[in-house]
């Protein structure tokens, strides 16, 4: 059975979902999974679709980030489509659903669901636009994406609903812990994205019971071939 993950909003947090996204890879089955995602939690599950080093590209975002004085928009744009292949495309298409907001005619939100795309430029830029908070992700109120007006998912308010009729699990930022609206504000304070990656990884290890009630837990010797895979690689 289909069994769906969603990750919900979280602006500059998305560090925390790579901790979170860098267990499932080692210890979960994921080819029967869908994903949704909302803003920032676009990023874990399009990376565990495209099978990539969760640690390798997080430890790659870094040195992206670092000092680098872009709009956020533009670094996420220029990252994803510097990072991704067209396989990749491939590999998300049916198997992500990213939500986000389209402004109609009246500036009223409505909810946008994508899940398919053309090549890793269309991907990119989705994403960009997935994650786009009106004058903080860019000095402006909204972007542009297949000639709509968008701006973050958040604003759709269905960052934690399920997509499909599939047994689900959500993963939000404050799910184990507070955390304040203010920690999702994007920033490039390295010490601190880095805090957060471990902190995803020690709460997804400490709630591991709750995870493995939706999703398959690897066996031991599946998990150590996947580690040779990847280190080949």
């Amino acid at each position: 059975m289909t069994k769906e993950v969603i990750f919900s909003y979280c602006g500059g947090m998305f560090s925390y979902y790579f901790g979170i996204a860098s267990v499932l890879q080692e210890k979960y089955d994921l080819s029967d999974v869908v994903f949704s995602a909302t803003s920032g939690g676009s990023f874990a599950p399009l990376l565990l679709n495209s099978k990539k080093d969760i640690k390798q590209v997080f430890s790659d975002i870094i040195d992206f980030i670092d000092g680098n004085e872009d709009s956020w928009e533009d670094i996420i744009y220029n990252f994803l489509k510097q990072e991704l292949t067209e396989e990749d495309v491939k590999n998300n298409n049916g198997k992500l659903i990213v939500k986000f907001t389209k402004l109609n005619d009246y500036l009223l939100p409505e909810k946008v669901l994508v899940k398919k795309w053309d090549n890793k430029e269309d991907l990119a830029k989705c994403i960009s636009a997935a994650c786009f908070v009106p004058l903080i992700s860019g000095n402006k109120l909204y972007t542009k994406y297949r000639g709509s007006n968008i701006i973050d998912g958040f604003f759709s308010n269905t960052s934690v609903s399920p997509v499909t009729d599939n047994k689900n699990i959500v993963f939000r930022v404050d799910k184990w812990r507070f955390m304040s609206y203010a920690s999702m504000i994007p920033t490039n304070d390295i010490p601190w994205l880095k805090s957060m990656f471990e902190l995803g990884i020690l709460d997804a290890n400490k709630h591991k019971n709750e995870i493995d009630s939706v999703l398959t837990p690897l066996k031991e010797n599946d998990s150590e071939n996947g580690d040779k895979i990847q280190q080949e690689q």
